[in-house]
């Protein structure tokens, strides 16, 4: 391992298989291997039976690290990276080294945000999708081809020229877009423009009560990626809304108008009960 600072100055350490980092399995022979083991972490919770290894590697001297280079020289077999952090004793701090060049670490205060700098878009417009029999198979897709098609726990129900045009479109082309108007925690609004059909994913959470229009008519939103919502949108521009009208919210406009209207009806009962105690108190006088 390589650590280079900001003044330029380069030092090397010597990582040694079995002491620094996991034994390996390599053999010496019918001899025995002389020294003691490297230190055990914790079980690997990926991985059933492998366990994860520590090491402190000490730095000669307080320094402002620029970059640290890993080199491997084993002649078989893979060194795997899980974690690295800068540990300042003196102070009782340390900081986490970003493994992954996506991962952007942010510190507001006390508080760490890391943002994936490679997410998806919020909305976006797809033309090609797979169905899935089940959350393992799901699993398998996204793993190896995240953004290429969408994936959908059951068949969309598409005419037989909505598939075929899928089938010849690119999955994606810059020339779709998919602007989103408005989003509130009920309402999302988006305006879609792209040259064949496909599917508007929008990475919002798939879940019941949900209501989308197209051009003002009621379509079926679609669980896409295991999480997210997806309506198909034919070629052109158009107008996507998405509404949150659970079945008990509308229960309870229900019952508010039909109370409301009971409530009205009983309105003029008194003054009539008024009217006919009136004339029955002249007849008796008569």
């Amino acid at each position: 391992m390589s650590l280079i600072e900001a003044n330029g100055e380069n030092e090397v350490f010597l990582m040694r298989a079995g002491i620094d980092t996991a034994v390996g399995e390599y053999s010496v022979g019918s001899g025995v291997i002389g020294h003691s083991l490297s230190s055990v972490l914790t079980e690997d919770p990926r991985r059933e039976g492998n366990l994860l290894y520590v090491t402190v590697i000490p730095i000669s001297a307080a320094s402002e690290v620029r970059s640290i280079e890993l080199q491997s020289f084993l002649n078989d077999g893979v060194l795997r990276l899980n974690a690295m952090s800068l540990l300042d004793r003196s102070e009782g701090m340390s900081r986490p080294i970003m493994l992954d060049p996506d991962l952007v670490r942010e510190e507001l205060n006390a508080i760490k945000i890391y943002r994936f700098m490679d997410a998806l878009p919020r909305a976006s417009l797809i033309h090609g999708y797979e169905v899935v029999a089940n959350e393992e198979a799901l699993a398998s897709q996204l793993r190896s081809r995240f953004d290429e098609n969408i994936f959908l726990m059951e068949a969309p129900d598409l005419t037989t020229e909505q598939r075929s045009e899928l089938i010849s479109s690119p999955r994606r082309t810059f020339a779709d877009t998919a602007q989103i108007i408005r989003h509130e925690p009920e309402h999302v609004a988006i305006d879609t423009v792209s040259a064949t059909g496909g599917f508007l994913l929008l990475t919002d959470a798939y879940y019941p009560g949900w209501e989308v229009r197209v051009d003002g008519r009621k379509k079926d939103i679609l669980q896409a990626n295991g999480m997210f919502r997806a309506v198909y949108v034919p070629a052109g521009e158009h107008s996507v809304r998405f509404d949150y009208r659970p079945q008990s919210y509308l229960w309870g406009v229900r019952i508010s108008v039909i109370t409301l209207a009971i409530l009205i009806a009983l309105l003029p009962l008194p003054s009539v009960w008024k009217r006919r105690r009136h004339l029955t108190n002249l007849l008796s006088r008569t």
